[in-house]
């Protein structure tokens, strides 16, 4: 039997503050287990009875068993003498979970749906039965600081692509968590789960923030290939495509960077079904008419269309070309074989906010909602998206990079300034074109 909280255990207390007994249907304590717990990692106490030990503990007509933290329960993180915090008021309504001011968190269970549960584990075989489990930090805690705060929940456990103060309720958003800098804690646990944290899902650097970082990694990689078409390919240099790619090269973790893209990656979409690849996760982005021919949406050509979408893991032309491309990178500078390639200089913490945002960005612009506007030359780019994308994230934009793609229209290159009069004048006749379709078509 398995307790874990989010915070280390004090050993030396375990004997005293975690207790497992037989209890009566009313929850009245017929005799105390003898079993000591012992650590089965820093956040997690753990009992471990024998047969002749069970049937003690359920013996004297038991109906149920309890496993209960008392009041003096204490973690070797916490300078204070903080109590544990109760079980929150939706617990004790909808679970076998009871709070008392000496015995702030008791679970139980009857011993017939033990023993039932036990009888359907095999010989050598394993199973787990979580009985209580708090799936986020905002729903715990007193009335002042609790998921009983519908605008505090909701803060607390949704994902937002900015990071952010919030002064209503005094947390900072950063990306894929929320933090309450008042506990130091994060409520948000760790979206890839215990396979990426260890046994606590609310850590940051293993705990250890001052002697654990996140070196600089060279895994996010802006791409420009020529275009994938017989008469425009034939453009490249001058005229070309980006996109940004992903891949685990130099990342002090790669196995927690292959959990978050297997965890999240992926796509299937309107028939357009992509397998997440760790290796080179690419994300495009294009006028809508690339992915499904419509042309409807090209008001001026491709010059100026109706809709945008983020083209992901597309295998030709995107993947193949960075996989080639990063192989034959000199000294990570860009080579000219039909791509140019540069390695953006990044932590792997901001190399995984950004690939959580470019998944963001591809769900809402492909769901229809048309989040990024209009396809535009010189406004609403490949490149400017990208770029965007990156400066963000805090990351940096190669200088080499903005005289691609006729001289760096859209990414504040040399031919931006002079490109907005042509592109304003493109989305002119685009959008009366569009006026035109609607009438005719209503």
């Amino acid at each position: 039997m398995l307790v874990h909280l989010t915070k280390e255990l004090r050993e030396s207390t375990l004997a005293t503050v975690l207790r497992l007994s037989g209890v009566d249907a009313s929850g009245k304590m017929l005799q105390k287990s003898s079993v000591k717990p012992s650590l089965a990692d820093a956040n997690t106490a753990e009992f471990t009875l024998s047969a002749a030990e069970w049937s003690t503990l359920t013996g004297n007509d038991a109906a149920g068993v309890s496993i209960a933290a008392t009041k003096d329960l204490r973690a070797a993180a916490w300078s204070a003498d903080v109590p544990p915090l109760p079980a929150p008021e939706w617990a004790t309504a909808t679970r076998p979970v009871y709070s008392t001011p000496d015995t702030p968190i008791e679970i139980r269970e009857s011993v017939t749906n033990l023993t039932q549960w036990l009888a359907s584990i095999g010989t050598n075989g394993k199973k787990t039965n979580t009985l209580y489990d708090v799936p986020d930090l905002a729903m715990v805690g007193g009335s002042d600081q609790t998921g009983d705060d519908p605008a505090r929940f909701i803060v607390a456990s949704a994902f937002h692509a900015l990071p952010f103060f919030d002064s209503v309720t005094r947390l900072t958003q950063v990306r894929a968590r929320w933090l309450d800098h008042t506990t130091g804690t994060f409520l948000t646990p760790d979206p890839l789960g215990y396979a990426a944290s260890g046994s606590n899902l609310y850590n940051y650097a293993h705990s250890d923030p001052v002697n654990a970082r996140d070196p600089t990694g060279e895994a996010v990689y802006l791409v420009y290939r020529k275009f994938n078409d017989p008469t425009l390919e034939k453009g490249y240099p001058f005229i070309g495509h980006f996109y940004l790619a992903f891949d685990a090269n130099g990342l002090a973790d790669p196995a927690h960077w292959e959990a978050l893209v297997r965890h999240i990656g992926g796509q299937n979409v309107r028939g357009i079904e992509r397998a997440p690849n760790p290796d080179a996760e690419t994300f495009s982005f294009h006028p809508t008419e690339v992915r499904d021919g419509d042309k409807r949406n090209a008001l001026v050509s491709t010059l100026y269309t109706d809709a945008s979408y983020v083209g992901y893991n597309d295998e030709k032309p995107d993947q193949e070309t960075v996989e080639r491309g990063r192989d034959m990178m000199p000294n990570g500078m860009p080579v000219d074989e039909g791509v140019k390639i540069w390695r953006i200089p990044a932590t792997q913490q901001q190399q995984e906010q950004l690939y959580i945002q470019a998944i963001a960005q591809r769900d809402t612009i492909n769901s229809g909602l048309n989040t990024s506007g209009s396809y535009g030359l010189g406004s609403n780019n490949c490149g400017s998206w990208a770029q965007w994308m990156l400066l963000q994230a805090g990351l940096s934009w190669p200088a080499g990079a903005t005289f691609c793609n006729l001289g760096g229209v859209g990414i504040h290159g040399p031919t931006d300034i002079p490109s907005r009069a042509l592109t304003a004048a493109i989305g002119v006749v685009g959008e009366a074109r569009k006026a035109a379709r609607e009438f005719v078509e209503s």
